[in-house]
């Protein structure tokens, strides 16, 4: 049910608890802050994860463990409902393709989002529990697709540029003296940028949240445990992610908020305005095709950068 006021509804589809902050933790906040009711709905339990204190929890205990994990930092970032669909965690790879895009077209059908999220073909660093869940979450919006009437938009995280990823992939494994392998997947280019600056308290809390996955004393572990994988998500001002449907057309430029199909009656952010939020790190939501200001999926640094040769070239001209 979405609340009374809210712009619509959101679904973020992970594999596992953690998932939702790692990849898209800020943006799930910012969004929360503007108005949309967020659902988390995560395939397992991550049971069998790895437990970073033995008093946080008994590896029986841990599938319980990480729920409640999940449901703090839900409530944190601002999400309204969490549902965990019961799948074993590392399996997801070796089910029943159809059971699993099953449960997701069933949330689908019960939430009715506007904007799906979920990981990309390439799992974010080729996890196949994360893989299993962009293809079972495709077919679901596939299958639950309305006609001409569809107003939906499908994302999946892409988090950062693919020369990045590979840098920081590069790095890490000569930190930990291992061969750099190349990705099994192609990275998703990026097209929506979303300037989470103002969130980042939000996130790092919500990390905070899962314990076992996250020690206490990570900072102090070292610089290659900051850079694994799973981490590159989490310690960016801007989240990145690959908009699937609709795609782009040609030409049109990246997007510094998410797709909603024009309307009568939709709200649109006055141009001024959106510069002033963009320049305050809290991004303006862009109300479809044809809104999108000048600047439009550039950064606060180079707005700044815009602004100050804007006053230096009206100096001299005086």
């Amino acid at each position: 049910m979405v609340r009374p006021g809210a712009r619509g509804a959101v679904l973020v589809a992970t594999a596992h608890p953690d998932d939702e902050t790692l990849a898209m933790g800020g943006t799930l906040a910012w969004l929360a802050h503007y108005g949309w009711q967020v659902t988390i709905v995560c395939a397992t339990r991550g049971e069998r994860g790895w437990i970073a204190d033995p008093l946080l929890s008994t590896r029986d205990a841990l599938g319980l463990v990480r729920e409640q994990e999940l449901r703090r930092a839900a409530q944190v970032l601002g999400a309204g409902d969490v549902c965990l669909l019961d799948f074993c965690d590392g399996t997801l790879s070796a089910i029943d393709r159809a059971d699993l895009a099953g449960a997701f077209a069933a949330a689908i059908r019960r939430i009715r989002p506007q904007l799906v999220f979920t990981w990309g073909p390439d799992g974010g660093y080729g996890h196949p529990d994360h893989v299993a869940v962009c293809r079972a979450v495709t077919a679901a919006f596939q299958a639950t697709a309305r006609g001409q009437d569809d107003r939906r938009a499908l994302y999946y995280f892409s988090v950062r540029p693919p020369a990045i990823m590979r840098g920081l992939r590069w790095l890490s494994h000569r930190l930990r003296r291992r061969p750099a392998a190349s990705p099994p997947f192609r990275t998703p280019e990026w097209t929506t940028a979303i300037d989470v600056s103002a969130y980042r308290k939000a996130r790092l809390e919500a990390l905070r949240q899962h314990r076992t996955q996250i020690p206490a004393d990570v900072w102090l572990r070292g610089v290659a445990a900051l850079l694994a994988p799973r981490n590159h998500f989490a310690f960016s001002s801007v989240e990145r992610f690959h908009r699937a449907y609709p795609p782009l057309r040609p030409g049109e430029p990246h997007e510094i908020g998410f797709w909603q199909q024009p309307r009568s009656g939709v709200e649109r952010v006055p141009l001024a305005a959106t510069r002033a939020i963009v320049g305050a790190g809290a991004p303006a939501i862009w109300a479809g095709p044809g809104a999108a200001p000048a600047g439009y999926g550039r950064s606060r640094i180079s707005l700044r950068r815009q602004r100050m040769r804007s006053d230096t070239s009206s100096l001299s001209s005086t």
